[in-house]
């Protein structure tokens, strides 16, 4: 039995986080939730991770300190960009736009990680 894939997301939303990480595990994913940098540091130094969601209602220029972060740690993971007008990242591999939905949401993830 091959290992779940595991999400680090960045959120600001409580509910919402809840609720993706609902949609993710519904996929055979794992997700965990952190909200702020510093907590997001703290994972990743405890454990790895297959994939970054910086999620939307972050502010560009946090949404920017969490990337420089985040690639001070690993250089490797993709980045998963959700927005709602337009994406702030040039740097997230992938992007998702919220109007899209929760059911594409989950299908994109488990995509880009290699799933059906």
């Amino acid at each position: 039995m091959t290992k779940a894939k595991k999400i680090l997301s960045v959120d600001i939303h409580p509910a919402l986080a809840e609720t993706r990480s609902l949609l993710i595990r519904s996929v055979g994913l794992e997700m965990k939730t952190v909200f702020n940098l510093q907590q997001m540091q703290e994972a990743c130094q405890r454990d790895k991770y297959d994939l970054l969601l910086v999620t939307q209602g972050i502010s560009e220029k946090e949404k920017r300190r969490i990337i420089l972060e985040f690639r001070k740690l690993t250089d490797k993971t993709p980045i998963l960009e959700i927005y709602d007008i337009s994406p702030d990242l040039p740097d997230a591999e992938f992007r998702f736009h919220s109007v899209e939905g929760p059911e594409a949401f989950a299908l994109h993830v488990k995509t880009i990680l290699g799933g059906s």
